[in-house]
């Protein structure tokens, strides 16, 4: 009976002696720290603790219990003890189905490589890339491609912009009647040019916007009228002229007079865009044998 209470007496001076306090152990433990906790820890604060390792054996709890397990067993939930957690670097990558229900992060920042030049994946499927740098030999978008800066490109470019025209010739050419001086008259009767954002309405003479933007306009128109009249040509947004595309002749008697204009004009959808005419001088009759209006989408 003696000799049980010097074990216990001696029991109690190694508890002691260990301190049997929270030492802030952070796995992956030492040899030393695995001896101290399994010696004197609680079973009420033995959970607590993640999993490490020790002398190549993972360390984790089950039930109240500190349990090491081989390299070659490592599907086992630290609280659970149920197949839930996988270690990469023992996986056997053979097997399909492996899942990570964690972040998947690099040992040190900037220094591993999912892959090689050599040895690549096939498809990677996500949700978004965040990244500083995409170096790629191809790059296949099957949607839009967003950039927030500048995009610098040393090749060619090849693909859609957003364009739109109208047009009309007329060997006999079509009366203009200018019955009010200073009044835009329309050019009519025309024909679509090639369209690719715009919509076309021959009969009223206009193009509407399906998109907004700063757009280049080029137009042409050639015809007679009044001796000593002088006549503008203009493109109209809706019912707004725009000054920076006038354009000015002072017409000869037996002559062809010829207007060209371009200017850039800024379009919200919607907005409709037309070439009118007018006699600055008075009141006229013209004709018009050609005339032709052009636009292209150049930026925001």
């Amino acid at each position: 009976m003696n000799s049980f209470f010097v074990v216990v007496a001696l029991l109690v001076g190694l508890v002691i002696s260990f301190g049997c306090v929270d030492q802030g152990i952070v796995m992956p433990v030492t040899n030393a720290q695995v001896l101290l906790r399994s010696t004197c820890i609680t079973s009420s604060d033995l959970n607590n603790y993640n999993t490490g390792y020790f002398d190549g054996n993972l360390v984790f709890v089950d039930n109240n219990i500190l349990c090491f397990v081989s390299p070659n067993d490592l599907n086992i939930d630290v609280n659970s003890g149920t197949v839930n957690h996988s270690l990469l670097t023992n996986l056997g990558w053979s097997v399909a189905g492996h899942v990570i229900d964690t972040d998947f992060l690099p040992e040190n920042t900037l220094t591993e490589s999912l892959g090689t030049g050599a040895l690549r994946w096939l498809n990677l499927f996500v949700q978004n890339i965040n990244s500083e740098e995409i170096d790629t030999y191809n790059l296949v978008a099957s949607e839009d491609v967003n950039v927030g800066g500048n995009a610098y490109l040393d090749g060619n470019i090849f693909g859609n912009t957003i364009y739109g025209g109208m047009y009309d010739h007329n060997a006999d050419g079509v009366s203009i009647p200018f019955g009010v001086q200073y009044t835009y008259y329309f050019f009519t009767g025309g024909t679509c040019g090639m369209l690719n954002g715009f919509d076309c309405n021959t009969i009223s003479g206009e193009l509407t916007a399906n998109y907004g933007g700063v757009y280049e306009v080029h137009y042409e128109a050639i015809g007679v009228g009044q001796n000593n009249h002088i006549y503008h040509t203009m493109i109209f947004i809706n019912d707004v002229n725009n000054v920076n595309t006038l354009s000015h002749t002072l017409h000869d008697a037996g002559t062809v007079s010829t207007l060209v204009g371009m200017g850039h004009i800024k379009l919200v959808v919607g907005d409709k865009v037309s070439l009118r005419i007018q006699d600055y001088s008075g009141t006229s009759s013209g004709t018009v044998y050609n005339w032709n209006m052009i636009l292209k989408r150049i930026g925001n």
